[in-house]
């Protein structure tokens, strides 16, 4: 039973077209006794506007004469009057082509005069005052609705997997999507023309599992969509899979959200950080060779001169004999710490200034050739001005690196250095081979001397491949572009400073992982 039975009265208005229209209607309401009826007529609808500012009326019976559905006006008034009120067409013959337009602008019911009875008119009044009611709850929860998606920045959408339509909110997708028209990603497959080609895949991966996984109830997914400016948007995306009682996905609903802002903010964070980390790096790195410099200096300087004055002493001192073999063997130890002083001071100084790099591999190459390495050497065709002296300082520690690394584990016989650039001279490449007893690079990735080689390189953007095996030798390459400054997108420097994630080919191949 309908509350508005015991409603004790109700507004009613009756708009005619004429004076003495509709006056079996006034006799029913007049007559009823429950509910009881408070009446007010009135002429045209100009009239009903004035009398809708003193009266507020719960029904509304107006003559369908009076609604012109080609009327921009008339429809206004009907819909504005519909949104509040329960409203009841009267017509003097059922014309469903006209009656249908006009209900099509809320309107409740309609009424044929000619059919009119007390029974009739009272439930026709109940069931239009229950449609008003629920039109307006239905009017503010999608109210609500359209508030809440313009808050999120939303775009709720509704596929039905059988037609392959998805419903999008016309303002939501151009909003989110950037396309002005939802009708032109209506069907499934003209939204899926619009995808990112990087992303297709994945999400056609995504649709069998919603398609054929019957465990698939909620999933998330990112990609990109091009806009109608051509330009591709981020969106994360998220639904929910309805299937029937066989399991099969019958409709997916979901939010779609533009992140676009997120992503790029991201990105640049993401950049900032890895030119902070690099910069860092690369003081760290100077500071490391002034205080090279330093030591290399002071032992130079300081500790060698002190050793080669006890030399002399110990020269005055051999006359004893009792003491004569001792003082051999110490002059001996003493002649030989001053080698290895001056050595290592040679090594940890940087090359001299003006020397450039060609002069001090040059250098290093002959010093080390005193231990019976034979050298191939490759450079002279190399332009060294190319390169800024922290560049060329970082090539001539890297091979300093390597040949140190050779030396003390690989037993070889013959090292083969390349140095040149490339033909349009925006790369150079460094390459070190030796015929020694390689090793297994799975379990010397860790090494203190790879991660030295791979952190100078990442200074200046450098790519470092490793390529060795047990009895093959080893081959050390390193590509750098020239004159970058910029950093390029690279693993972070934390990652370079670990080496822990690399590609282990079958040919026993390391290539430090790049993190884009």
């Amino acid at each position: 039973m309908s509350p508005y039975m015991n409603q004790p009265r109700l507004n009613v208005a009756i708009v005619r077209e004429n004076p003495d229209d509709h006056l079996l209607l006034q006799g029913i309401l007049l007559e009823s006794k429950s509910p009881v009826y408070e009446i007010r007529e009135c002429q045209g609808l100009a009239s009903a506007i004035s009398l809708f500012q003193t009266f507020t009326p719960d029904v509304v019976f107006i003559d369908l004469q009076l609604i012109d559905t080609d009327s921009q006006v008339s429809r206004d008034w009907c819909r504005n009057l519909t949104s509040k009120t329960a409203v009841i067409l009267l017509s003097g013959l059922p014309e469903i082509d006209t009656v249908q337009q006009t209900l099509a602008l809320g309107v409740q019911d309609f009424l044929v005069v000619d059919d009119l009875d007390a029974r009739n008119v009272r439930r026709t009044v109940l069931y239009a005052i229950e449609r008003a009611r629920s039109n307006e709850k239905m009017r503010l929860a999608n109210e609500r609705y359209r508030l809440a998606i313009k808050a999120t920045r939303e775009l709720i959408w509704d596929w039905d997997l059988k037609s392959n339509q998805v419903y999008r909110d016309e303002q939501a997708v151009s909003d989110v999507f950037g396309i002005r028209a939802a009708r032109d990603i209506e069907d499934h497959s003209d939204w899926q023309r619009k995808i990112h080609p990087d992303d297709a895949i994945r999400l056609l991966r995504k649709f069998s599992a919603i398609r054929n996984d019957p465990r698939l109830e909620v999933f998330e997914v990112e990609y990109r969509i091009l806009g109608d400016d051509q330009k591709y948007r981020h969106i994360y995306d998220r639904g929910h899979v309805m299937r029937n009682q066989q399991g099969e996905a019958i409709r997916v609903v979901g939010a779609a959200q533009n992140v676009t802002e997120k992503r790029l903010l991201e990105q640049a964070l993401k950049g900032a950080e890895l030119k902070t980390r690099r910069a860092v790096a690369r003081a760290t790195i100077r500071g490391q060779e002034n205080e090279r410099k330093h030591l290399g200096l002071e032992l130079h300087d300081n500790i060698t001169q002190i050793l080669a004055t006890a030399t002399l002493f110990i020269d005055h001192a051999i006359s004893g004999k009792e003491v004569r073999a001792m003082m051999i063997k110490s002059r001996e130890l003493i002649t030989f710490s001053t080698q290895e002083l001056r050595k290592l001071s040679h090594q940890l100084l940087p090359p001299s200034d003006g020397f450039g790099l060609k002069c001090s591999l040059e250098k290093l190459t002959s010093d080390l050739a005193t231990t019976g390495l034979v050298f191939h050497k490759n450079w002279e065709e190399f332009d060294a001005t190319l390169l800024t002296p922290d560049h060329q300082l970082a090539i001539f520690r890297i091979v300093q690196e390597q040949l140190n690394n050779v030396l003390k584990h690989a037993l070889a016989s013959h090292i083969e250095i390349k140095l040149i650039s490339s033909t349009n001279g925006k790369q150079v490449k460094l390459e070190i081979n030796d015929n020694g007893l390689g090793f297994d690079l799975a379990q010397k990735r860790k090494g203190v001397g790879l991660r030295n080689i791979i952190t100078r390189a990442d200074l200046f953007n450098g790519r470092v491949s490793i390529k060795t095996k047990p009895g093959a030798g080893c081959r050390v390459k390193v590509l750098f572009p020239i004159h970058t400054d910029t950093p390029i997108p690279l693993r972070p420097a934390a990652i370079t400073r670990k080496i822990t994630r690399h590609i282990l080919d079958s040919k026993n191949e390391i290539f430090p992982e790049r993190v884009a």
